[in-house]
């Protein structure tokens, strides 16, 4: 790691949760000219996560390079969801850079679960039901967060998550709640431009609609397509504004398959003495209290 060490090295850390913001948040802080952010988004370098994809960056010195560009901005930051629930992340980034800040970014636990699933099966990683998922991962006495499929329930487990960054790194850590940041993008964005004391005026012009927004192919060869590696990505960068929007509602189901209220309930009881802890941690009630 002793590549990713130095002076010019990363300092700003979004790690996660998945599908809690992330890339929202990872392109409204590479829009603040005092910010740099990799390019992947997520490298996973600090972590264990093995999901094979074309942005997984192990080697240090491939990782090194990867922050050359931002060698005179004051932050450089690496935005990977995996660092959240790999227990040893927050000590591996402290080695490498003890004066970073961090950014958590965390969702209602059961939603985050379900649009966790949902981002796997439209990758085609998971071609189980989502109430089989959730018994089965219930039923493992020895779940591995760096499994594939993706535990989805035990990711959610933020208090632990949450903790070991608030001791390793203290005031140097934000967290964020998806519910308040997708209510008030320019807002919240304009406080950890603050928090990391920069200019928050670049806020003002951000483009507050999503980046991702849950897209479902309606048939089996638009799945094929967006699994060709940089479809997607190819595609976000050439089709933007009202041509992107129709052409997303022709091609795609925009909303996600209502969740089975059983397992819903289910989730409640195992996530609540998770959430009971996190509020303690935080010092505050999350947006998700007293849902179903």
């Amino acid at each position: 790691m002793n590549a990713a060490a130095d002076a010019k090295g990363p300092n700003l850390f979004v790690v996660g949760a998945a599908k809690s913001g992330t890339t929202s948040l990872w392109t409204h802080l590479d829009a603040h000219p005092d910010i740099f952010m990799s390019h992947p988004k997520e490298p996973h370098f600090f972590s264990r996560a093995t999901v094979p994809r074309d942005q997984i960056v192990k080697d240090p010195v491939a990782y090194a390079e990867l922050f050359v560009g931002g060698a005179s901005h004051r932050y450089r930051g690496d935005a990977s969801p995996s660092y959240l629930w790999d227990a040893e992340s927050p000590a591996r980034i402290r080695e490498a850079a003890p004066q970073a800040r961090i950014i958590i970014c965390l969702r209602d636990p059961v939603e985050r679960a379900y649009a966790n699933y949902w981002g796997h099966v439209r990758a085609g990683l998971d071609k189980r039901a989502f109430s089989q998922v959730v018994h089965e991962e219930l039923a493992d006495d020895e779940v591995d967060l760096a499994s594939v499929p993706v535990p989805y329930v035990t990711r959610g487990f933020y208090d632990e998550q949450v903790a070991r960054y608030l001791e390793t790194f203290g005031d140097a850590t934000i967290v964020l709640l998806f519910d308040e940041f997708v209510a008030d993008v320019r807002g919240a964005m304009r406080s950890v431009f603050e928090w990391l004391g920069l200019d928050p005026a670049p806020a003002e012009t951000l483009d507050s609609a999503p980046v991702y927004p849950f897209l479902a192919p309606r048939n089996a060869a638009v799945g094929a397509l967006l699994r060709v590696p940089g479809a997607r990505r190819v595609g976000n960068a050439v089709l933007r504004g009202p041509l992107r929007a129709r052409i997303d509602r022709v091609v795609f189901n925009t909303e996600k398959p209502r969740l089975d209220p059983e397992i819903r309930r289910l989730l409640r009881e195992v996530y609540a003495p998770h959430d009971a802890r996190l509020r303690e941690l935080l010092g505050r009630s999350l947006p998700w209290d007293g849902r179903e």
